[in-house]
């Protein structure tokens, strides 16, 4: 990715995340009592655009120590601190309402950092259900494609990724964990129902 196009996708952010909070208030102002406003996944780490770099030989952009793209995380990163303010300053204006941030970003990175506490491989970016590549996921080969034979992988309970886009049920079953008790929520939904 050129710093161009970074640029482009950074500066597209604050509208996004305008347009989600414009959404909360609505459902805010039409009675919602509770809302739970998930952030957006380290995009660096899908084999989607993994695959994508590698193609193109951009190597400059890959965190060594995770083997994502640190540029589509700076995004990510970047995009959740925007949404973040703007559930602060929603949950001003709304007192009486509940208004949670979901954080997917750290519990994916804790997968991608240390895949073997949480049970998965130890190449957490490599995909389940796909076919080829260094990540096992292309294009043209992608889980359910209807006219190339792809193949699920044996046990993909120890997988991160499940299609290159999507996670596995056992990762989105942590997430969901730390969503209702903590610590990925602010504040947990289990404790924003019982107050």
């Amino acid at each position: 990715m050129q710093s161009s196009d970074l640029n482009m996708m950074m500066s597209c952010a604050p509208t996004i995340v305008r347009i989600i909070g414009g959404t909360i208030k609505e459902l805010l102002d039409q009675g919602a009592r509770t809302v739970v406003v998930p952030g957006i996944i380290p995009m660096g780490c899908l084999p989607a655009i993994l695959t994508d770099f590698k193609f193109h030989g951009d190597n400059s952009s890959f965190d060594l120590k995770t083997g994502c793209v640190e540029t589509y995380n700076k995004l990510s990163r970047y995009h959740n601190s925007l949404l973040l303010k703007a559930v602060k300053e929603l949950r001003v204006k709304y007192p009486h309402a509940k208004i949670i941030f979901a954080d997917i970003y750290k519990p994916v990175m804790n997968f991608v950092r240390f895949p073997q506490r949480y049970g998965f491989t130890s190449r957490p970016l490599i995909v389940c259900c796909g076919k080829g590549g260094e990540y096992n996921w292309l294009s043209f080969a992608m889980c359910g494609s209807p006219h190339v034979h792809v193949t699920a992988c044996q046990n993909p309970s120890t997988y991160l990724n499940w299609d290159g886009l999507c996670l596995t049920e056992t990762a989105y079953r942590y997430i969901t964990k730390s969503w209702l008790r903590g610590p990925y929520a602010d504040p947990p939904i289990l404790d924003a129902r019982t107050k």
